[in-house]
């Protein structure tokens, strides 16, 4: 079985087309949803709700904050072999399922599999700059990175790699990364878009790109460098 799991903050404005994309697809495969409510003020907890009869769909609430705890929540509870993961503001492509797991039967010691994404109303210029940044990406650190709106691992894989960071609200997708290229391989689906929204850029392209390689910097090395004066 697949499980999807969805981190979902106040989203009341992009949780429908989410959920609506999911009742769309097309697989062979048996899936769940989970939804990971990181406790909403607004109406967001019952537009899912709506959906109980749609999907086979679980709601859990996490009060602690972030997207880290949120995720790592989710796939704490996530039944399938195979974990799916994406955002509340994506809109998900029919086979997006059959096409993610197709790279896992495609080479041996595929652990997990990470795809693009394309926006929805603007900055379609960065979206074409992914795929350059992801193989440079790669080949300064030797993988992939593993995007948050559109990867899915091995359950199993998952749980040996200890899961998401709960402390991180940022980057918890990518230092997720780092520990799973240690137990086999993460592999890039080009043919595997979703839709996302740009609200990730509502500060300005060039603040919010500062602000992702602050965050970054700060996960890689500054951990790593506490980790190491703790003798971890």
């Amino acid at each position: 079985m697949i499980s999807i799991v969805i981190p979902v903050y106040n989203e009341e404005k992009y949780i429908q087309q989410c959920l609506d994309s999911i009742t769309q697809l097309q697989t062979k495969h048996e899936y769940e949803v989970v939804i990971v409510d990181n406790d909403s003020s607004d109406s967001t907890r019952t537009i899912v709700a709506t959906y109980q009869k749609k999907l086979r769909l679980r709601i859990i609430v996490e009060k602690q904050r972030g997207r880290g705890a949120a995720r790592s929540t989710g796939f704490t509870h996530a039944q399938g072999e195979v974990i799916f993961s994406t955002d509340a503001d994506t809109i998900i492509p029919p086979h997006w399922i059959e096409t993610m797991m197709s790279y896992f039967d495609s080479k041996k010691n595929v652990v997990a599999v990470t795809g693009l994404f394309k926006f929805t109303d603007c900055c379609h210029f960065l979206e074409k700059l992914m795929p350059f940044f992801l193989h440079v990406y790669k080949l300064l650190f030797g993988h992939y990175w593993l995007s948050g709106f559109n990867f899915a691992i091995k359950r199993d894989a998952y749980i040996q790699s200890k899961g998401f960071d709960r402390k991180l609200n940022a980057q918890e997708d990518t230092e997720l990364g780092f520990r799973i290229v240690k137990i086999g391989n993460i592999m890039y689906a080009p043919d595997c878009y979703v839709k996302t929204s740009s609200r990730r850029f509502e500060k300005g392209m060039i603040s919010t790109l500062v602000e992702y390689v602050v965050s970054f910097v700060n996960m890689k090395f500054r951990k790593e460098s506490y980790l190491r004066n703790e003798g971890r």
